[in-house]
């Protein structure tokens, strides 16, 4: 009788080094496309358009190493549901301790945006921005564990 060979996963670092996984939370349908569509040129994106969504995605232990969510999540809400990003941010950070938030407001002077600022790792952004700063802010971010594109 032969010898069964184990079957043995051989991993590239270089390119799981690229591979990263983001999840983008925004109840806006065309800014979650736009944002979706730019950075799946780069990276492995999940996105969610409510706080329901987003909780199920973390909850499912997916490898998420940002969490890019919006403050205000209401036009997919259920019905009394009124919890927002940063209850998002709450569960993330307890998930996935250490990993990266950009919290994306259009509205930073609002209180409960102001609490992001108190968070590790956590970053509060302007929602006043264009796609292509966005890429810039998150390449920035996640670039020195990438290296050079």
């Amino acid at each position: 009788m032969g010898k069964k060979i184990p079957q043995v996963k051989i991993r590239c670092a270089a390119l799981e080094d690229r591979s990263y996984d983001m999840l983008i939370v925004e109840d806006s349908d065309d800014l979650r496309l736009i944002f979706a569509e730019q950075f799946s040129r780069w990276y492995k994106v999940i996105t969610a358009k409510s706080v329901a969504e987003a909780e199920k995605i973390i909850q499912e232990a997916v490898e998420i190493r940002l969490l890019w969510t919006d403050l205000k999540l209401q036009e997919h809400a259920e019905k009394n549901d009124f919890r927002d990003g940063l209850d998002v941010v709450h569960l993330f950070q307890k998930t996935f301790p250490g990993r990266l938030v950009l919290m994306v407001t259009g509205s930073i002077s609002d209180i409960r945006a102001q609490m992001v600022l108190q968070l590790r790792n956590a970053e509060l952004v302007d929602k006043i921005q264009s796609p292509a700063e966005f890429q810039k802010l998150v390449r920035n971010k996640l670039s020195p564990n990438l290296g050079p594109f």
